[in-house]
């Protein structure tokens, strides 16, 4: 790595912080998809990262993330995806449910999987969902996976 490209990696790192940070203390004012257009898939989780580390947004900032940001709300990239889901999750974006039930049954792998259950587990309005979602698809689970989301679930994986 040359000199050059460190110092911009450093000062791209240092963006995306005050970026969160704005969004954290709710003073992320005029926004645009501009904001992280030059961010690379791994930027993007990393911006996700210290929004998911800190306290919920409010539905008003997700609700503006989601209509500005559209690369992050509509990505297709499961890293990406997985995250922006547990930022709305965090702050109880109803919107978001069918997506992220959606993603739980279409991604097998435990790392997307379970921190997503335990998630929605913790939303009480949504939490018999998501138990309802997993019985339905026990059996297609990989069996570690399955008994790891039962116990977060709290419910007897045996009885499916």
């Amino acid at each position: 790595m040359n000199l050059k490209s460190g110092k911009r990696d450093f000062l791209k790192n240092g963006m995306i912080f005050q970026l969160a940070q704005k969004w954290i203390g709710g003073t992320e004012g005029a926004v645009s998809n501009a904001d992280i257009s030059n961010f690379s898939s791994g930027q993007l989780q990393e911006f996700l990262d210290q929004l998911i580390m800190a306290s919920a947004l409010s539905t008003a900032a997700i609700v503006k993330m989601e209509s500005e940001y559209s690369s992050i709300s509509k990505s297709k990239n499961s890293e990406v995806r997985f995250r922006w889901l547990r930022v709305c999750i965090k702050a109880r974006h109803a919107p978001c449910l069918e997506n992220a039930l959606q993603m739980v049954t279409e991604q097998g792998r435990m790392k997307f999987t379970r921190p997503l259950y335990r998630d929605l587990n913790e939303w009480d309005e949504v939490r018999d969902r998501a138990i309802q979602k997993f019985k339905e698809n026990r059996k297609s689970m990989h069996n570690t996976t399955a008994t790891l989301v039962a116990k977060d679930l709290k419910v007897q994986a045996t009885q499916f």
